[in-house]
């Protein structure tokens, strides 16, 4: 529920800011001259960043078969980008994405009989990219664009449970192959600097898992799906700096 509240806020916030950048702009006299906004163009360089943060606790949660005693979650994930444009609707770029979390909680069952969790996740991966932008004001203002992105990344996880004192250990490495379409809007809020709120439109991937239990390899997953939902909740907003290179 607050994931939901979070995405529509979000949303809310961006169709405000665009509200608000019309209005400003509308009511600025045209006999005196303002700082232009950037026209993309052939030659134009951009580096981004973007990331999140989540943390979140709970105690004394009861679900069907299984409680959760105590639970206590964290992460981050970071994303650096850049590209070049080709021509002054078409861009070429590449990303590279971190993230990281852990999980420790107490879970019980039915019998009494209570289980540690400890949990922790790494993954490391990047993208090359094209881009193409469309105009839709006449000062560069706002753009809407199309990103199509070729990417892989690697998840490494490691996950303990201790029940009745025995230790289970479980490591995995993940390996994920994607070809994605992600439309969106681009919004210069000053000179050089655009926030860019995009979708997920489509997706195809291929999942590479290999399991290992106490040191012991025991499971190979491999999988292909293809993703032609299009969740209006699932925003990505990025912060980008334009320049001439």
């Amino acid at each position: 529920m607050i994931s939901i509240c979070k995405r529509y806020f979000l949303l809310v916030l961006t169709i405000g800011l665009m509200i608000f950048s019309k209005t400003v702009y509308a009511q600025t006299n045209n006999s005196v001259e303002i700082s232009p906004f950037t026209k993309l163009q052939k030659g134009l360089a951009f580096v981004g960043l973007t990331g999140g943060a989540n943390t979140r606790s709970s105690q004394n949660e009861n679900f069907l078969i299984t409680n959760v005693i105590d639970k206590q979650k964290d992460g981050f994930n970071i994303q650096a980008n850049g590209g070049y444009f080709l021509s002054k609707s078409f861009a070429i770029g590449t990303a590279l994405r971190y993230d990281w979390a852990k999980l420790n909680q107490i879970l019980e069952d039915s019998d009494g009989i209570q289980t540690f969790v400890k949990e922790a996740k790494s993954s490391l991966g990047g993208n090359v990219f094209i881009k193409n932008y469309i105009p839709i004001t006449a000062n560069g203002r706002f753009n809407l664009f199309n990103i199509v992105s070729l990417g892989m990344n690697k998840e490494n996880k490691v996950t303990e449970k201790t029940s009745n004192d025995i230790l289970t250990r479980y490591y995995s490495v993940t390996n994920n192959y994607n070809l994605g379409i992600n439309p969106g809007i681009q919004v210069f809020i000053i000179k050089g600097f655009a926030t860019e709120v995009g979708v997920n439109l489509a997706g195809l991937s291929h999942t590479y898992k290999r399991t290992t239990i106490n040191e012991v390899e025991n499971t190979v997953i491999k999988s292909n799906d293809l993703d032609l939902k299009l969740n209006i909740l699932s925003l990505n907003i990025s912060f980008f700096y334009f320049f001439k290179s």
